[in-house]
């Protein structure tokens, strides 16, 4: 099987993964609508605390296996050691952390919190999450990529929604659901998590317990670039939930999730993309990385469509509190600006599978920086919208620099084929609708307009597959 091949197949695994989500997602949404906004965005800041301390108490190992298991691979050592020493490593730092953050700091990180007993639960999550990534980050490393929709896409959340809305009718429970929920959720994803990985790597038992000197020279950027990633993304929710009320937080965070959400068809593809780069001669990672940005592209253009004639519809379908012109707005510039940045945001998984790890961090610390920066200035002034505008244009800023990144240190193209002709038009598109869900809302009908124009679009979009306008490959001049 060829790297395309897998690539496709890794993907495919991820986007399964996503489908089985929708059960949980569902159960979630009722107890979004049980508990509210204000009780959700406390949730929603307690979960981005772990997500962001538990990125950093993996010290990068999880990210790391993806290039140093194919290398012991190649040296033909044993891979089954390191990745339990590395798990244990990054258990250890989650547990001292989540200490810190659930006691003695809990007041300081989170000074909004009316649901401390909430908090706390959800914090002391961190461990866990910490080893499951290392172990899922093994998993695919030896490109068991189906692992994948089970251990991360599906993941916690299929423990979670279930466990809490259960919870939620014992007396005397209350919002705690969700924290104890999403502590059990990733309790037994670590749990199963390393015992895939120990099913997995039965027939390889040597190999170094103890992280060599490579692989943390290797991870030690790995790390700083990776916690200044998630701090990145998660920074914007961190900050409003010291300056705004809690109900304007579980707002943005419904549309910063359901934006996540929207960028699973690119991110289903890096993964594999990382491992395939660290195990590929050096002559295929550019067509390689041309073909999977054409992928990509495509099927992420009915998202986009989508997004632009029906994310306010989509928003107030999640909660009767949602689905305003600004959210509308907010949403699909957040899904535009990701569908612009397509070609430099793969070139960062060429670059980490390449062992440039050191150039990943540069990027993601100005992410970091231009976040709050733009949060400071565009929130306070714009509220909801600006703080999505905030996240967007750190996305279209990011991406220039990943593109000078791409150029110098890969070689690479970041804007391959006819990349820069495809994004436009389906802008165009996608403005176009926007605009007349906008009109159709403000007049006060059902913007059924909107949603025709759209399917019309998805229409053309299905007719023109598997992607005729990405068929011609690289020309010279795109090589060089």
């Amino acid at each position: 099987m060829d790297s395309l091949s897998r690539i496709d197949r890794g993907a495919t695994w991820t986007l399964v993964g996503n489908l089985l989500n929708i059960l949980p997602a569902l159960l979630e949404l009722v107890l979004l609508r049980k508990y509210g906004l204000e009780i959700w965005g406390e949730f929603l800041a307690a979960q981005a605390m772990v997500l962001v301390a538990g990125r950093v108490t993996c010290l990068g190992l999880d990210k790391s296996m993806l290039w140093y298991l194919p290398t012991l691979n190649r040296a033909q050592r044993g891979v089954r050691r390191p990745a339990w020493g590395a798990a244990f490593i990054a258990f250890a730092a989650g547990s001292a952390v989540s200490f810190l953050l659930a006691w003695p700091f809990l007041k300081w990180v989170l000074p909004r919190e009316t649901q401390f007993d909430l908090a706390r639960w959800v914090l002391l999550a961190v461990p866990f999450f910490s080893a499951s990534e290392v172990f899922i980050g093994a998993l695919q490393g030896i490109q068991k990529f189906h692992y994948r929709p089970l251990l991360r896409d599906l993941g916690a959340s299929a423990f979670l929604a279930p466990i809490a809305l259960v919870l939620s009718f014992v007396p005397g429970v209350g919002p705690q659901s969700l924290g104890i929920g999403f502590l059990c959720g990733h309790f037994m994803i670590a749990a199963m998590s390393a015992w895939f990985w120990s099913r997995e790597s039965k027939n390889s038992r040597h190999g170094p317990l103890i992280p060599t000197r490579e692989l943390m020279k290797y991870s030690f950027p790995i790390w700083l670039a990776e916690s200044a990633l998630s701090a990145s993304m998660r920074s914007s929710l961190l900050l409003l939930s010291r300056l705004a009320a809690p109900g304007i937080v579980g707002a943005f965070g419904v549309i910063q999730m359901t934006w996540q959400t929207a960028t699973l068809a690119r991110r289903a593809f890096e993964t594999p993309l990382v491992a395939l780069t660290a195990d590929s001669p050096a002559g295929v990672v550019e067509t390689l990385y041309h073909q999977v940005i054409r992928r990509v592209l495509v099927w992420q253009i009915p998202i986009l469509i989508l997004a632009a004639s029906a994310g306010g519809t989509l928003l107030h379908l999640i909660s009767p509190h949602l689905g305003s012109v600004e959210e509308h707005y907010g949403l699909a510039w957040l899904v535009g600006c990701s569908f612009i940045a397509t070609g430099p945001l793969m070139g960062q998984q060429v670059l980490a599978g390449l062992g440039q790890s050191a150039r990943l961090f540069s990027n993601n610390l100005f992410g970091l920086l231009a976040t709050l920066g733009l949060l400071y200035v565009l929130a306070p002034r714009f509220g909801l919208l600006g703080a999505c505008l905030a996240q967007g244009l750190v996305v279209l800023l990011t991406s220039l620099l990943g593109s000078w990144q791409i150029r110098n240190f890969a070689k690479l193209h970041p804007f391959p084929g006819r990349y820069a002709s495809v994004v436009a038009t389906v802008l165009v598109a996608s403005v176009a609708s926007a605009a007349l869900w906008t009109a159709m809302t403000k007049s006060g009908n059902l913007p059924w307009p909107a949603w025709l124009l759209g399917a019309v679009l998805i229409g053309i979009w299905a007719a023109m597959l598997p992607g005729k306008a990405f068929r011609s490959e690289p020309s010279a001049a795109e090589s060089s």
